[in-house]
């Protein structure tokens, strides 16, 4: 720990080494109250995890959440998924993939994953498609506006979303099927068109969008379907057991954008306050720049830091009734501290709308029920609408 940062030859006024951290539960207590009570003292705390070197300054982040950052950043390290793409060849590898995805879902809800399929060039190409979206002047973005849709999909000025009673400091744009006007929720009928291939979303002046967000959702689509089989077989589910339940019209892939926070009051600028996902899983990128934020079973926020060769992986409300409350619906958040643009793209797997999800009898063994069934696209839109009837609310779908 290094008194007076910053940490420069001159200004170290203490340093103190504290060996291996945490394999076994009494060491570990041990150096996470040294930390926790450094931190609260000042202090900036450097860590080596898994050979990344971690940063954490109490003066610049929130001290407890900087502690749990460098205390989980082992546990929440990286999962390979290459094993859940044919487990029958690596039947002992996807079996341990299995299990720490699980042990995720039920500790806080929240994991990485490696070996996804989606290349470098292809995150770099939706990143810089991002860019070129909120590049845009406003009224070119406004013209394919959520204000003016029939559904959640659209672009969505900065201010305009309110989670916990506070505005939240983003832009984002979703991208979703069209929906029947008849049936809402419902895709309305595109043939053999890709579901997002709808011109009415599409906005003016970025040759090239619309096949860089269709590569993009397909992708993450068949990302989540590897990564939905690892959740059934953890939760003794037959093989491929949550593909019956697959579709597209609830889908969605959200980019956000969060501009500089210079000049904004306090230590923070609040990206994205406190919430929850609504539905089944998520799948993240994030770019270089980081700021989000997820909370342990226990309360406890920790960082979820930029990785470059990983994709993040969050579980929602309706997973977590699925599993009778074995998984955690993820409550996680967007801080800003500092003065540098942040770009996040989501896509969101949802099951399809007449899913009825009701707690697996495998997850009430322990415990009754504590859900009733329910149609999955009556509860979510509803949801929703009531979300975005408000301007914002508890939960949304958003990282």
């Amino acid at each position: 720990f290094a008194q007076n940062s910053p940490l420069t030859a001159t200004g170290i006024e203490e340093l103190t080494l504290l060996g291996l951290v945490g394999m076994i539960d009494p060491p570990r207590k041990a150096v996470v109250a040294a930390i926790r009570d450094a931190v609260d003292r000042g202090a900036w705390v450097l860590s080596l995890c898994t050979g990344a070197l971690t940063l954490a300054a109490a003066g610049v982040l929130d001290g407890r959440s900087c502690t749990t950052h460098w205390r989980h950043t082992e546990r929440l390290e990286a999962l390979a998924p290459a094993a859940l793409v044919d487990p029958d060849a690596e039947p002992a590898a996807f079996d341990d993939t299995v299990a720490e995805i699980g042990r995720a879902c039920r500790q806080v809800g929240l994991f990485y994953v490696t070996g996804h399929g989606v290349s470098r060039s292809d995150q770099a190409a939706l990143l810089e498609a991002s860019r070129q979206f909120f590049a845009l002047p406003t009224d070119v973005k406004e013209r394919v506006g959520m204000a003016s849709s029939t559904q959640f999909r659209g672009y969505v000025p900065v201010l305009s979303e309110v989670t916990g009673g506070a505005p939240d400091w983003h832009e984002c744009v979703d991208l979703q099927p069209r929906w029947s006007p008849e049936r809402p929720g419902r895709v309305a009928v595109v043939g053999e068109r890709h579901p997002l291939d709808d011109p009415g979303q599409w906005p003016d002046g970025l040759p090239g969008f619309p096949e860089v967000m269709m590569r993009a959702w397909d992708q993450r689509a068949a990302l989540a379907s590897r990564i939905a089989d690892a959740l059934g077989r953890d939760l003794g589910q037959p093989a491929g057991f949550f593909r019956q339940f697959e579709g597209s019209e609830l889908c969605s892939l959200r980019l956000l954008h969060y501009p500089p926070a210079e000049g904004r009051d306090g230590t923070h600028a609040v990206g994205f306050g406190e919430h929850v996902d609504y539905g089944f899983l998520a799948v993240l990128q994030q770019d270089g720049v980081d700021g989000l934020e997820a909370r342990t079973a226990d309360g406890r926020w920790l960082l979820v830091p930029h990785r470059p060769d990983a994709l993040v992986v969050n579980i929602g409300l309706m997973m977590q009734r699925w599993t009778n409350d074995h998984y955690l619906a993820t409550w996680h958040r967007v801080r800003l501290a500092g003065t540098r643009s942040r770009h996040s793209m989501a896509f969101f797997s949802e099951p399809a709308y007449d899913t009825v999800v009701a707690p697996l009898p495998t997850c009430c063994v322990d415990r009754p029920a504590q859900y009733e069934p329910c149609v999955f696209g009556d509860v979510v839109t509803e949801w929703f609408s009531t979300a975005y009837g408000e301007r914002g609310g508890a939960g949304s779908n958003a990282i």
